[in-house]
């Protein structure tokens, strides 16, 4: 499934935030969004899951205008994972995945059988599948991620977009979260804090800065030490990493204000 953004402004009080941003998640891609904090990427990422309209512009996917089609034919399409956050009612692993069905049913509809087949096969691929009745609350982070992600599995859609993935995550669950993401295949657009997962696992990434998209391309052509000084205000250094092969990038702050090239 392939996303085209053209044209998008959105903004508040008559005050633009996101100004004129054009990007594309070609299918079966994994394309980053990075940017320092308040730079507009979970602004961007709210309009993509029509949580904002966007003032002017559009969001097509696979052609279709998202906001010609209906919510329901959104969530179809298009299943989102946002930063985990406390759930106020005691819900189960399994009922969490089960949540994923709802755009595949009328109002009152019940599970049916192979709903419950979709269920256990997305618990399944996450690895979860031990997991299903304990309390959503009683697993730890990385646990938790893993069954957010099933319950966009048992969404069935063919896009995946994810607000800060490994936030608040220890460095094991991270690279556990990006591997299965990446495993999955599906077109994804991700909002990411760590520049060397970006580099890791993006085949694409665009840069956001004070709402525009200031660079583009693959992560190491992008990812430079003019660059991450101009946006990130941060010196920067390159090597590789000796175990995948990709650029890994070493940060510091220079305390008489030369930071990087």
């Amino acid at each position: 499934m392939r996303l085209d953004i053209q044209g998008l402004y959105w903004g508040v009080d008559g005050l633009d935030i996101l100004h004129d941003i054009k990007m594309s998640v070609d299918p079966g891609a994994m394309v980053g969004l990075v940017g320092p904090n308040g730079s507009g990427k979970s602004s961007l990422l709210r309009c993509v899951y029509r949580a904002l309209k966007p003032r002017t512009g559009s969001i097509a996917i696979d052609g279709d205008d998202l906001w010609d089609i209906s919510s329901k034919e959104a969530a179809r399409r298009i299943a989102v994972v946002l930063q985990e956050s406390p759930t106020e009612f005691d819900f189960t692993a399994y009922e969490i995945v089960s949540m994923g069905r709802n755009p595949h049913k009328q109002m009152f509809d019940r599970e049916n059988e192979q709903d419950d087949v979709i269920i256990e096969d997305a618990l399944n691929q996450v690895g979860m599948t031990g997991f299903a009745d304990r309390s959503f609350a009683t697993l730890s982070g990385g646990e938790k991620q893993r069954i957010l992600i099933a319950r966009s599995l048992s969404q069935q859609a063919s896009f995946l977009l994810l607000d800060e993935p490994t936030n608040h995550l220890d460095i094991r669950y991270q690279l556990e979260t990006m591997d299965l993401v990446k495993e999955l295949g599906l077109s994804t657009l991700t909002a990411l804090h760590d520049l060397n997962i970006a580099t890791e696992y993006c085949d694409k990434i665009y840069v956001i800065d004070g709402g525009r998209i200031v660079a583009s391309g693959p992560p190491p052509e992008v990812l430079k030490p003019p660059l991450i000084k101009k946006v990130f205000g941060v010196g920067s250094s390159v090597n590789v990493n000796s175990h995948t092969g990709k650029p890994r990038l070493n940060f510091y702050l220079d305390r008489n204000g030369k930071n990087g090239l």
